[in-house]
Order: structure tokens, then C-alpha cells, then sequence
């Protein structure tokens, strides 16, 4: 193989033919500074094992582009960013996917969201940018166009990049994507998907990760959603208005005993009882994800020592490892709850009975009545027709958990075990995010003690 060579070359056309003259133009001998000084050199080969030869320059003098072309050639003898002119961003992430698919350590949830932020965000958005062309600004103008998706200013946007991102939200697998705008939080794990796909081309194809200047996310120094209690005063606001005080809200005591109690059979009103009772009741004891009740099997519930084993989750249609190491762990439930569960599993019995050879065994503990898995989302839906029902004042099923957190750190109980029973992965994060709500809802445990109890009217002491 020859070393390479430093040529002159210039951006001439003949004016006959149109074509480039490059290295044959009659005025690089004859004109002082006319062209410039260009190098190919022998870079690896790409992903498909295609030779590739960039060329660098122009560079104003033959020296310069000699010592850019060792710079290079010793970038590339020690494993450095090499640039490559042809791959785009989008046959990068292509094939980024493909590699992600065959190491097979990623979960197949968080798969399948990589596969979304590639195909509906990065790839119709910034797919066509040639990868050594990539910055920062092409990062903001993607999650500027995201944030638009579904929200009164799209129809103003004439973009070509907002036409392209709706385009791929038309239909994704035949089915129709979400009408809802996207939250920034979403925007921010989209982005997290780009950056680690973007860090594993640094430094052989890139010599910086352009998306790492890029902070989505909201506002920095912006505070934390905690939970907040539905308080007496909040549910009369809620009541003449219609307004919810904060995007997470959580129920007091009371307020979930009263929804498990409207679940229960009733004369007065004359109401059946709930069928999925046990599925609510668990969740709201011990506050498990709604994605681990539906994964949860009967072979990991041990009735006569009174625990439960959360070892996976049902996301969408399939069955998943939990939300990470701390979430896989064991419960202590109590006599009553195995009261529960019995009754619950004698009339998953009696369904599976009624339907014979129709019936499905998933081994699963919550089902539906042919004994097929649930779907967490429908258990999200069906949780807010039974909360409205029961008139209570609005919050999510996921909220159920946050409650079983407040309760039981206003009930007393040690950090440590409330972040053991919810799975979470640090006892700091436990008390940063309840104990404000849970101090809260002791307060108003005090307040309705003071109100309970009948004591004579007295005038308040001067200065107290």
C-alpha cells in the first residue's frame, strides 16, 4: 500500500462539461494560492467491511496538510476518532440497535423504549445528519419540535422537522400513537437513549458526544413532584372547582379506608362486591406496582408464612424482570391479607370451574375471569371508574403506593423497612420524597383528635 500523499487540488468546473476539475486545473501551476492542499488516507473499515479513504484539507500550504495527515495516521494507530464522512446518524442508531438487540442486557421493556426513542424521535428528526455533522443545537431543535407534538402551537409550526416527527407518529405496528403531549420527563428519557448511543461512537468515530451539553428536563433547580395529602380543605376546593392541588395526590387514611370498604359487598346500597377486591386491597397495603400484581404468581405467594415474593412484572403483554435489583424482594404480609388472598384464590377456583377446558392457566395470581393475564393499563382504568364511584377525590393508581409510604411513616414505622417493602433502592430516597406529606398527614391525624374529642368552649390566653 502506498503512504499517503498531499495533492493540490481546487473546486474549478470545466466550463464545457460542468465537472469538477479538481487536481487537473490548468491554474494550480499557473496561479500563486489558487487550490489547496488535500490528503486520503487509509481509515478502517466500515460496519459493512467497505474500504474507506476520507480525504482532509484544503490547507493553505503542503506542510499544514502533511502534519494534519500524521495527526490522523496516529489518531488511527492508537485507536482514536477517525472521521467518517458517509454513515448518518440514522444508519448509526440502526445499526446501534442491533447491537443493543444481540448483547442482550438490556431488559426487554427497556428495549423496546430504546427501539421508540429511535424510531418515532431520533431517526425521522435527525436521522439524515451525517453523524460527524451532529451538535448540540440539532439536539434542542429536535426536543423544541418534541414539545409541540399534540399541543396547541403545532398547528403554527410549519417545520419540515415537526412534519417529519408527526409523520412517524401516524401509526407505529399498526397501531395508532398517543394524543397526549409529551412531558419533559419523557422528552429527558428519550434523550438519555441518544446520549448512550452517542457515548459508544466517542472517540473512535467522534472525538466529543454532542449531546452531552443538552440538559432537557425542565428548568434546572425545578422542584421535586412529592405528593401532596387530600386534605379536608383541598377536597372542598376540589369539590366548587374541579381544580387537583398537584400533579401527585395521595389519600388519607380515612379516604382509603373508605375506598376498600365501597369495593365490598353491600346491602345498603345493594352492591356486589368488587371482583378483583384482593388486587386493590394488596396494593393498597403494601404498595406494590401495578405491573408487579399483574406479574405476580401464585407460586410466589407463600400463604402459611405470610409472604410475598415480587420477583417480575407484567409490562404491556409480557412478562418482565422488576424495575431494577432492589424491586426483586420479599413482603411480610399480614393475617389479614392472607384472609384476602385466600378468599380470592377460592374464587379464581370457582371461575376456573366454570369455564373447563376455556380456561387459561398463566399461573398468575390477578386475572381476568378466563384466567388470561390482566393488562396493567386496565387495571389503571378500572381503578378510576371504582375511585369515582366511591366519590372520592381523584388520584392514580400508582398514587395508591405512594400512600401505603405516607401511612406508614406517619404510623411510626423505621425508613428503613418502608423502602424494603416498596423496593426501593435507598432509604434516603424513601424519607426525601414522603416524609414531608406523611409529617402532613399526622397533623391532620392530630386535628381530627382535637375535633373528636368533646371538650368546653374556653377563650383563647392573651398571647398564645
Amino acid at each position: 500500500m502506498k503512504p499517503a500523499k498531499p495533492y493540490r487540488a481546487c473546486s474549478c468546473r470545466d466550463p464545457e462539461t460542468g465537472r469538477l476539475l479538481g487536481k487537473a486545473c490548468p491554474d494550480l501551476g499557473s496561479k500563486k494560492g489558487h487550490g489547496g492542499w488535500y490528503a486520503r488516507y487509509e481509515a478502517p473499515r466500515d460496519a459493512e467491511a467497505r474500504r474507506r479513504r476520507p480525504r482532509i484539507g484544503p490547507y493553505r500550504t503542503e506542510s499544514e496538510c502533511k502534519d494534519a495527515l500524521l495527526d490522523v495516521l496516529g489518531r488511527i494507530g492508537h485507536g482514536g476518532h477517525v472521521d467518517d464522512r458517509r454513515t448518518t446518524f440514522g444508519e448509526y442508531l440502526t445499526r446501534r440497535l442491533r447491537w443493543w438487540e444481540s448483547e442482550a442486557e438490556l431488559k426487554p421493556s427497556t428495549l423496546g423504549s430504546y427501539r421508540e426513542a429511535v424510531e418515532l424521535y431520533f431517526r425521522p428528526g435527525l436521522g439524515h445528519v451525517r453523524l460527524v455533522d451532529l451538535r448540540d443545537h440539532h439536539f434542542r431543535d429536535l426536543y423544541a419540535a418534541m414539545r409541540l407534538i399534540n399541543r396547541s402551537g403545532q398547528e403554527a409550526d410549519k417545520g419540515d422537522l415537526l412534519r417529519r416527527l408527526l409523520s412517524a407518529r401516524s401509526e407505529r405496528d399498526g397501531k395508532r400513537i398517543s394524543t397526549r403531549p409529551l412531558s419533559e420527563a419523557r422528552i429527558k428519557r428519550i434523550h438519555a437513549v441518544g446520549l448512550s448511543a452517542l457515548a459508544d461512537a466517542v472517540p473512535h468515530t467522534l472525538p466529543y458526544n454532542p449531546a452531552a451539553s443538552v440538559k432537557p428536563g425542565g428548568k434546572r433547580g425545578a422542584r421535586k413532584r412529592r405528593p401532596l395529602l387530600w386534605t379536608a380543605p383541598r377536597v372542598e376546593r376540589w369539590q366548587q372547582t374541579g381544580e387537583i392541588p398537584a400533579p401527585v395526590m395521595v389519600w388519607t387514611a380515612a379516604q382509603c379506608g373508605a375506598f376498600l370498604d365501597s369495593l365490598e359487598a353491600s346491602t345498603e346500597p345493594k352492591r356486589a362486591a368488587e371482583r378483583l377486591y384482593a388486587l386493590f386491597h394488596v396494593a393498597a397495603y403494601f404498595g406494590l406496582r401495578r405491573s408487579e400484581l399483574c406479574g405476580l404468581m401464585w407460586w410466589e405467594v407463600d400463604l402459611a408464612t405470610r409472604r410475598i415474593h415480587v420477583r417480575q412484572a407484567q409490562v404491556a403483554d409480557a412478562l418482565d424482570s422488576t424495575k431494577s435489583d432492589d424491586s426483586d424482594r420479599q413482603i411480610m404480609i399480614d393475617a389479614v391479607t392472607v384472609a384476602v388472598l385466600k378468599a380470592w384464590r377460592k374464587a379464581q377456583l370457582a371461575e376456573r370451574m366454570a369455564w373447563g377446558s376455556a380456561w387459561t392457566d398463566c399461573g398468575r395470581v390477578f386475572t381476568r375471569e378466563d384466567g388470561t393475564p390482566l393488562r396493567p393499563a386496565w387495571v389503571s382504568v378500572r381503578f378510576g371508574t371504582l375511585a369515582a364511584r366511591a366519590e372520592l377525590p381523584p388520584i392514580r393508581f400508582h398514587d395508591l403506593r405512594h400512600g401505603t409510604a405516607t401511612m406508614l411513616l406517619a404510623a411510626g414505622q423505621p425508613i428503613k423497612v418502608i423502602s424494603e417493602i416498596l423496593g426501593h433502592s435507598t432509604s434516603a430516597f424513601t424519607a426525601d420524597v414522603y416524609t414531608e406529606v406523611a409529617e402532613e398527614l399526622a397533623d391532620a391525624a392530630a386535628a381530627a383528635i382535637a375535633a373528636y374529642i368533646p371538650r368546653r368552649e374556653r377563650a383563647p390566653e392573651i398571647g398564645s
